[in-house]
């Protein structure tokens, strides 16, 4: 009953289109007749003009307001939390709702309500087991109202945010012979930002440029009623963060930044098979071959302000997976700054963040590419290695290297893009960032 059907392939699909419609053209005197002796004229002429709006509207698509959706889903949410917190009042335990073995577990042999005949499975939970017992049990009510505002929740809000689709129109570079422009041949190409805000009717602009040029063409695009994706570091000042934010919150506009680490595969598997509040401490080594002589940043790295502010953003972006971010304490830092430009060339601080242990070494001197974050999780030592993005966790390793690393950020921030606001997690980033910075 459950069997899920293979989607056909386009000329099966197609044969299929045109055989309906032949016979609807063979069969068309016929089909009017019954519609008239049925007395079913006005709704066929509803139906035939509605059939027009509906193939516009999977042609064209539909705009949303992410702003409302968002705190739809927000309400949906709390409304999800509070149910579950009833459900585990009555219970007297927490349990995983979702899951039907546990959910009869917990109805039928814990609480010992009604219950038919157990199988192979466990006990039935399904819908129509529910509805019988809502009308005595308050649980089941309660069962009910939770699988429908999670339905909801993630059909339609999670839904309609996931269903996003970016098209490339146009690129922009100082450099008119960039190495990346033959990529886009078939785009239009400007060597000023504001032309192609001008010219172009753009939705979105995405951001890949020295942070200090940042806030000046973020705040251009956003007085020009365009949606802002940005790279990491948002800006150089958490006042300059701060103000197109609120322009961005004033306008109705998108404001997100994109993080690397977040994106990591390695990071998302993690977030997805570990249990974040197992971690007790966290140690990141990040070494990059940024410095030719050892006392000088590369002039061609200079544009990255550092070794704190271009790598301590993905790693706190990543360690905010994991923790809340409600305090910080600096312990101690150390830092070798480059002899030319004074930016830290080399890093090493020891934080608190929510009072787990967190100590980041960043070192550009050492002539070699290796991002490693050890874990001390539930007991056991676990090595996010990034470099490879692979995890290793009582001896056994995971790996998650199908595409080149950088590739994957980008990959997995476009396929999970749902323009879903990230100004809270932003700002929190950001002010730890340059808390830190201040006292290099």
């Amino acid at each position: 009953a459950n069997t899920k059907m293979a989607i056909p392939s386009y000329e099966v699909y197609s044969n299929y289109s045109l055989q309906k419609a032949l016979f609807i053209k063979e069969n068309y005197q016929e089909i009017l007749k019954t519609i008239n002796e049925e007395e079913l004229e006005y709704l066929f002429n509803i139906e035939m003009k509605l059939s027009v709006v509906l193939a516009n509207m999977e042609n064209v698509g539909l705009k949303i307001d992410v702003n409302k959706l968002d705190n739809v889903g927000k309400i949906f949410e709390d409304k999800i939390k509070s149910i579950a917190e009833d459900i585990y009042f009555i219970a007297g335990e927490e349990f995983n709702i979702n899951s039907p073995k546990q959910l009869g577990e917990v109805l039928f042999e814990k609480l010992h309500l009604p219950h038919g005949k157990k199988n192979k499975t466990g006990f039935s939970t399904s819908v129509e087991v529910l509805e019988k017992l809502s009308k005595d049990f308050v649980i089941a009510k309660n069962v009910l109202e939770y699988r429908a505002y999670s339905k909801l929740l993630s059909t339609y809000i999670n839904g309609l945010k996931e269903s996003s689709v970016l098209d490339l129109i146009a690129t922009c570079d100082l450099n008119e012979n960039a190495f990346s422009k033959p990529l886009f041949s078939n785009h239009r190409f400007y060597k000023d930002y504001k032309l192609m805000i001008e010219n172009e009717e753009l939705e979105y602009i995405i951001i890949s440029t020295p942070p200090n040029s940042h806030f000046e063409i973020a705040k251009y695009a956003l007085e020009h009623n365009v949606n802002v994706l940005i790279e990491k570091p948002a800006t150089t000042s958490l006042e300059e963060l701060e103000y197109l934010l609120e322009l961005a919150k004033k306008k109705k506009l998108i404001f997100h930044v994109m993080y690397h680490w977040q994106n990591g595969t390695e990071v998302i598997k993690f977030n997805d098979l570990f249990e974040k509040n197992k971690i007790q401490e966290i140690k990141t080594t990040v070494l990059d071959p940024y410095s030719t002589n050892e006392i000088d940043i590369d002039n061609n790295k200079l544009h990255l302000l550092g070794a704190w502010i271009d790598s301590g953003v993905n790693i706190l972006s990543m360690i905010k997976k994991w923790l809340p971010f409600k305090s910080l304490e600096i312990l101690s830092t150390s830092c070798t700054r480059c002899n030319q430009s004074n930016l830290p060339l080399s890093i090493d601080v020891n934080l608190k963040i929510d009072n787990i242990p967190i100590h980041i070494i960043i070192d550009w001197t050492k002539h070699l590419n290796i991002k490693q974050s050890s874990l001390t999780y539930d007991c056991f030592p676990l090595i996010i290695d990034h470099s490879n993005q692979t995890i290793i966790f009582k001896n056994k390793s995971y790996p998650f290297n199908d595409m080149i690393r950088l590739e994957n950020h980008y990959y997995n921030f476009f396929k999970n893009y749902n323009e879903a606001d990230n100004s809270d997690e932003t700002i929190l980033i950001h002010k730890f960032l340059f808390e830190v910075n201040n006292k290099l």
